[in-house]
């Protein structure tokens, strides 16, 4: 970047001082490095060269008369044309305030005079890289937001041109249907026409007009307009007073005139026609009937010109297409009344067979010649779908899977001249997947060539999913039962379900035992074959991410199943709510759709008792488990697959009940691997159950018919003795801890004891040594951390703080600061070596703080080799001036003590001042308690412009403390920022005797 700067020579720098030697040698910097300098000598020099030329860095000196540079910057960045030049203060203010001062007035750097060639391009070349990069991620964004504006509206477009397709050929399909078209009554089916084109492409009118004989002339059949709700007819009009136009009709093509009023092919109509009925567009269609253009349907609209689209022309197409059949219909109606008879008679016949007719070509698309009625029923399809309009195939309808065995049994059937049967997979136009049985044959001619098939289709969804539920009941019965546990019995349901819809992923989720969420189960269930591997890995990472979550009642998909006890269908994932992103990384594993189904534990649940409750190990929940299942295409609710898996869950939920109920007592007892006695009152041992002996104090064999006392060591013995009778004498649990010395080692034992009758009880120990360990290290780890919160913070600040993690801020009235600075401590540190020289200030700043224990001050911080300390907050005090008074005497005390030591000139400069601030903690990271107002400034005014050895205190401080220490009157010095100010040295305590 630096290199760039320097050979373009482009960057314009306006350099800022008062003090035309330090302008020179910053310009003589900066030029050397191929920058372009402007100066200025004052702060309104200043700005209007900013404002008139924009440089791209500004170097502001502060100290300047009339105008400093804090002002001067604040100005800058109040400016629309300049608050995005990164400005750079120069000054020979070293001072924290002063650097916070310059940031707060919107400064981006802080460069110390004099300051180093190095630095100051450093500084600057790393500003105008900061200047450029944010300048080139402006742009980038309002580029991509454009983008991104560019592309919604082009998704809304083509949502919008969706819709209107739908609609359109919604219509036309309404229009095809129509038997005013088909039965020949042209004036009904021009009517219809002629309302539907006025309502669907929204124009005021609609009108259809036919050549006479000779083509001289057009005669209007019918007229509508939407206004008026009206029709009329019977207007002509004539080649010889509009012949643009009819020469246009002649071309056999669209005419789509946006403004018809200057569109050549129109606008002869201009003045006769469209100005008294408003109307500004038109859109004129050919009639075409047996390969001529025998008319033109006419669309007109009223009101600002309007913009022809792909989508109206296609569709006024289709509408003449639809008067051409209307027409050509009439024409037909006397020659096919016997034909119509003779069909009508055959429809009827066919419209009584369940299922559909069909006569087809032998093609890979199976076009249909001829369909009976019963195809809509079937499919969801007009006839005119799969016939006149050829909008849809049967071989689009089979199922994808189905398709190519289906083709290979009919193709074999073919090459044997024999008949066909087959049973397979159709969706129809719901997306409902149904079952069908078909039975067919070849039509040959005399030659033996194929001229097309024939046959029936019939429904046979009913009986396949019969058979389906009694298969997949009697399958899943089975498996279930013969499961050895509840996660295999549930791992089962899922792998069944999913191989019988085709799924390719199922899981469980099942209650926690408290029924407050809901949890992933172990089982689960992924279609591996036929996948592609990437897929499978995708789709286990989604099963990983999902086994450490948790679900509450509502949340996503299983909690959703489960708040409600009704199975769901989700047809496409991206629509749900996903509070946790585990549906966002599911549809990037490819999954689309999704179906939940809870399995509810059958009975009474709400009747029974909380005591049988209390005896249960499992979940309070009477949902056992939500099975939940995926696939990887988008699918709408199948109703059938609904309720055949909800019967499964139904059926199984007793089954998995019983299955869970056994897994919870083998865990019971699999547990029980604790030391396990019973005792009567006395204490006496009755019985060791054999589970895990290496608790016992003693060999088992030595405490059968022993009483505690003779077994344990007496506190233990005692402790254990009161459980008995408290749980005996009360009939309830009693639960104690207690430590054993076994095999060398010291075990926590947790006893439970629980009554078995009104002399005995049985005692369940168990081993929680590890957990008392960890809460003891725990607790040990909490007083570590609260100890190095408190070494940080003040106790208050540091409660209020773990209570309230925003800003603390508060105000004192009285406080008392002290800044004290080593004086020759910069000369030794160039002879000592840096570890030698830190391990010096620790030691000094250590004794500074035993002090302020001591003398219960609070220490603010350290910069560098200053240390500052305050009385008075968190916690006010009353004597706050006599104690930073004794710290301040004490700490020159302890220099001189390290200077006789050392051996080295080394000395403490100290200031002191009263007055109110405010303290607190802000930021989020790295706490620090700290002080800010006018008195703190004028603390580190006292200290900075103090002498080496001496304390010097302002007037407000020296008011609080004249009658107990002694001073001596400074005068007035000139204290930056607030002028003169009168000071004082203090010398010591009256009571020292001098």
């Amino acid at each position: 970047m630096s290199s760039e700067l320097t050979q373009t020579g482009k960057v314009n720098i306006l350099a800022v001082d008062d003090i035309p030697d330090n302008l020179r040698l910053l310009s003589s910097i900066l030029a050397a490095r191929g920058y372009k300098v402007s100066k200025a000598i004052s702060g309104q020099m200043a700005l209007k060269s900013a404002e008139r030329w924009l440089p791209e860095l500004i170097m502001l000196d502060i100290n300047m008369p009339e105008m400093d540079g804090y002002e001067v910057c604040r100005q800058l960045k109040a400016s629309e044309r300049t608050r995005e030049v990164p400005v750079i203060f120069i000054s020979a203010l070293d001072e924290a305030w002063d650097k916070v001062k310059a940031f707060a007035a919107g400064g981006a750097d802080y460069i110390t005079k004099p300051f180093q060639a190095e630095e100051v391009i450093a500084r600057v070349e790393n500003q105008l890289t900061i200047s450029r990069q944010r300048l080139s991620l402006q742009e980038r964004t309002a580029q991509l937001e454009q983008e991104i504006k560019a592309r919604q509206q082009a998704e809304e477009a083509e949502r919008a041109r969706a819709v209107k397709l739908r609609n359109q050929n919604l219509v036309l399909t309404q229009l095809a249907k129509s038997p005013a078209l088909h039965q020949g009554d042209l004036k009904a089916a021009l009517k219809q026409i002629t309302e539907a084109s006025v309502q669907n492409i929204e124009v005021e009118r609609a009108s259809v007009w036919l050549y006479d004989k000779a083509k001289t002339k057009i005669q209007c059949l019918d007229l509508f307009e939407n206004s008026s709700n009206l029709h009329s007819e019977g207007v002509e009009l004539a080649a010889a007073d509009f012949p643009a136009y009819f020469l246009a009709l002649l071309q056999d093509e669209p005419i789509a005139a946006d403004d018809a009023h200057t569109d050549p092919r129109t606008r002869e109509f201009s003045e006769p026609y469209l100005r008294p009925l408003g109307i500004n567009s038109m859109l004129d269609i050919p009639i075409i009937i047996k390969g001529e253009t025998a008319g033109v349907i006419c669309l007109e609209h009223i009101g600002p010109a309007r913009q022809w689209t792909a989508e109206d022309v296609n569709f006024a197409r289709s509408l003449a297409d639809l008067v051409s059949l209307a027409i050509e219909a009439r024409e037909r109606k006397q020659a096919e009344l016997a034909l119509a008879e003779s069909q009508r008679t055959l429809l009827t016949l066919m419209s009584h067979i369940p299922g559909i007719a069909y006569r087809c070509l032998n093609d890979r698309e199976w076009k249909m010649l001829f369909v009976s009625e019963g195809c809509y029923e079937l499919t969801g399809y007009p006839v005119e779908a799969f016939t006149s309009q050829k909008t849809v195939t049967y071989n689009q309808l089979i199922h994808p899977e189905d398709r190519e065995p289906v083709w290979n049994q009919v193709r074999a059937a073919l090459e044997n001249r024999r008949p066909f049967e087959l049973t397979y997979r159709i969706a129809a136009a719901t997306g409902e997947l149904k079952w069908v049985w078909e039975q067919g044959q070849g039509i040959f001619d005399p030659n033996g060539e194929l001229l097309y098939l024939e046959g029936l289709i019939t429904d046979i969804t009913a009986r396949k999913q019969a058979e389906e539920e009694v298969r997949l009941l009697l399958t899943i019965g089975q498996a279930i039962s013969a499961a050895p546990d509840f996660d295999t019995a549930l791992e089962v349901a899922l792998q069944q379900v999913c191989e019988t819809a085709g799924w390719i992923y199922g899981e469980a989720w099942v209650p926690t035992t408290d029924g407050s969420a809901l949890i992933c189960s172990p089982s689960w269930y992924c279609q591996r074959q036929g996948i592609d591997p990437t897929a499978v890995a995708e789709i286990e990472r989604f099963r990983e991410y999902g086994e450490v979550l948790t679900f509450l009642p509502g949340e996503e998909i299983p909690g959703q199943v489960w708040s409600t006890r009704q199975s769901q269908w989700f047809a496409d994932l991206t629509e749900m709510e996903d509070p946790l992103l585990r549906l966002e990384l599911a549809v990037q594993c490819g999954l689309k759709a999704g179906f939940a189904v809870p399995v509810v534990s059958l009975g009474n649940w709400q009747q029974q008792t909380e005591e049988r409750r209390s005896y249960l190990l499992s979940s309070q929940s009477p949902v056992l488990a939500a099975l939940v299942f995926f696939t990887l295409s988008t699918r709408s609710e199948d109703k059938w697959l609904s309720e055949l898996v909800n019967v499964v869950a139904a059926q199984s939920g007793t089954v998995l009940q019983q299955k869970k109920v056994q897994a919870e007592m083998k865990a019971l007892f699999a547990a029980m691997t604790d030391l396990v006695t019973v005792r009567d009152v006395s204490g006496r041992c009755l019985n060791v159950i054999p589970t895990n002996t290496a608790f016992l104090y003693k060999p088992a064999a030595e405490i059968i018919g022993k009483k505690l006392q003779e077994e344990l060591p007496p506190a233990q013995a005692d402790l254990i003795l009161k459980g008995i009778l408290k749980a005996v004498s009360g009939q309830k649990t009693v639960e104690i801890e207690y430590c054993l010395p076994i095999a060398g080692k010291d075990i926590w034992l947790a006893q439970t004891i629980s009554p078995l009758s009104a002399e005995t009880a049985i005692l369940v120990a168990r081993d929680i040594t590890h957990r008392v360990q960890a809460e003891s290290a725990l607790r040990l780890e909490r007083e570590k951390s609260e100890q190095l919160l408190l070494n940080i913070l003040p106790e208050q600040i540091a409660s209020q703080l773990k209570e309230n993690q925003g800003a603390i801020a508060e105000h004192f009235n009285e406080v008392t600061i002290l800044f004290a600075d080593l004086v020759g401590f910069t000369p030794l540190s160039a002879r000592l070596k840096p570890i030698e020289l830190v391990s010096l200030l620790n030691k000094i700043f250590s004794s500074f703080d035993e002090l302020a224990e001591q003398l219960g001050l609070e220490k603010i911080k350290t910069i560098g080799d200053a240390y500052m300390v305050a009385a008075g907050l968190p916690v006010p005090r009353a004597n706050h001036a006599e104690a930073i008074a004794e710290m301040a005497l004490a700490m020159q005390a302890e220099i001189q003590r390290f200077r006789a030591e050392l051996g080295e000139n080394l000395q403490i400069r100290t200031g002191i001042n009263t007055g109110a601030v405010v303290a607190g903690v802000i930021g989020t990271k790295k706490f620090i308690y700290d002080l800010w107002g006018d008195a703190v400034n004028i603390a580190s005014r006292m200290e900075s412009s103090g002498q080496p050895g001496r304390i010097q205190v302002t007037a407000a401080t020296c008011e609080r403390l004249k009658h107990k220490y002694r001073f001596e009157k400074r005068g007035a010095i000139h204290v930056k920022g607030k002028g003169e100010m009168d000071t004082y040295w203090l010398l010591g305590s009256l009571s020292d005797g001098h």
